[in-house]
């Protein structure tokens, strides 16, 4: 990939900045993803994605952003722009003690998960963030820990708009270089710009167990949460996050991330877009309603030489309070890939992927199958082609269709969707 790199010795300033440039010609026997007046039509989309990178003693800034244009020959959509931002920015105050963060993520997320994901049914949302990180050092093994955020939570042609203030304190004791143990509580509160009587509060009271060992990274909360709402009836439910990484050879690992929180759109809006996942949660209706979340989602990666392999599973259970939009999500994902000679890449693709929206009895399935090729012509030029068929199925006859889709691509200095 190519990279652009300044050095400044004197500051000790060091930054690096990435692009990749794209055309893609897609073709689609059902662009419109129609149970029975099916469309086809030619997808042009144009990419530009860039990426900037900085890490030095007081600045460390993460940066992706990706511009797409899409125009639609037979004009089954209207021809748009699509932009898409990941930023994440440390300001190092003091080393070690005082930290100021700023994070922000603009993406496009679908209006009403009922429907069938066509551009008319995505809209644009974004998360901003900012707040300072303090820490206490009592002695070499205690500190103490205080977190404050303010956030906004915007989404595009929608009244569930919100703002969020934060603040957590920890009690942080290191057990020895690769253990942490802390006890945390947090304070949240709530508010919807139009939504009435949505307003809430949290209070979440959890221990916090972070280890670090060799190729093994792991991660635990556990506790209590409770919720105060202006105008409902308060409730506690019981809280659990954890993550673990196993890298168990050089090449190939094993992720695994459980919780059970409740939660609610913005705020898992946040948590997928700041989140290296497979399976984003931003598939959940968009609503002013908090909801009980129950998560597993797991990534099993091996390779070996030119070959690799990737099984991915995903199980989500969402419980509204309120709005009848319960629902339980099961996922399975295949993909094998063979590199031959470093310019030909061979991947396959299978997933599976069940909706049972359990409150208005609709049931949908949909199977995902592909094959892509990829060339690399040079040192900068990559052409790709790809074939992919997809077949949803449902108890909702509306939402039942097939597509098979052909792409053909053309990528310079990489793959500009890499920056979305």
């Amino acid at each position: 990939m190519l990279c652009i790199e300044t050095v400044l010795v004197n500051n000790a300033h060091a930054a690096r900045a990435d692009y990749a440039l794209g055309v893609n010609t897609e073709y689609s026997d059902n662009q419109n993803l129609s149970a029975d007046n099916e469309l086809t039509d030619i997808k042009m989309s144009y990419l530009a994605g860039i990426s900037f990178h900085e890490n030095t003693a007081s600045i460390q800034s993460d940066l992706r952003a990706l511009a797409e244009y899409n125009k639609y020959k037979n004009g089954t959509f209207e021809d748009e722009v699509i932009l898409n931002l990941s930023t994440e920015n440390i300001w190092t105050i003091r080393p070690s003690s005082f930290f100021w963060v700023l994070e922000d993520y603009f993406s496009q997320t679908e209006n009403d998960v009922l429907l069938n994901e066509t551009p008319d049914n995505l809209i644009n949302t974004n998360v901003f963030s900012t707040g300072p990180d303090i820490y206490f050092r009592i002695d070499p093994v205690n500190k103490i820990a205080i977190n404050m955020r303010a956030s906004s939570y915007n989404f595009e042609d929608n009244d569930t708009d919100s703002k969020r203030g934060s603040l957590r304190l920890g009690w942080v004791y290191n057990v020895h270089s690769s253990l942490e143990v802390s006890i945390n509580t947090e304070f949240q509160d709530i508010s919807y710009d139009e939504i009435v009587d949505s307003d809430y509060s949290s209070q979440d009271y959890f221990i916090s167990i972070n280890s670090e060992y060799s190729r093994s990274v792991f991660h635990l909360d556990f506790g209590t949460s409770f919720i105060h709402r202006d105008t409902r009836e308060d409730f506690d439910a019981n809280l659990l996050r954890m993550t673990w990484v196993n890298q168990f050879r050089s090449q190939s690992f094993f992720t695994l991330d459980v919780s059970s929180q409740i939660t609610d759109s913005g705020l898992d809006l946040q948590m997928s877009s700041s989140s290296d996942q497979e399976f984003d949660r931003t598939g959940t209706q968009i609503s002013g309603d908090i909801y009980k979340a129950n998560n597993i989602e797991a990534i099993y990666h091996i390779a070996n030489g030119y070959r690799s392999f990737d099984f991915t599973l995903g199980f989500r259970d969402e419980d509204f309070e309120e709005v009848e939009q319960d629902r339980i999500l099961k996922r399975f994902g295949f993909n094998f890939s063979y590199n031959y000679f470093t310019r030909v890449l061979i991947s396959t693709l299978l997933q599976y992927e069940k909706v049972d929206n359990t409150d208005i009895l609709q049931l949908d399935e949909q199977i995902t199958a592909g094959v892509s090729f990829d060339y690399r012509m040079s040192r900068n030029f990559t052409f790709r082609t790809e074939i992919t068929s997809i077949k949803n199925t449902s108890n909702v006859s509306t939402s039942e269709y097939d597509e098979n889709r052909l792409l053909f691509s053309l990528n310079y200095s990489g793959n500009p969707q890499s920056y979305r």
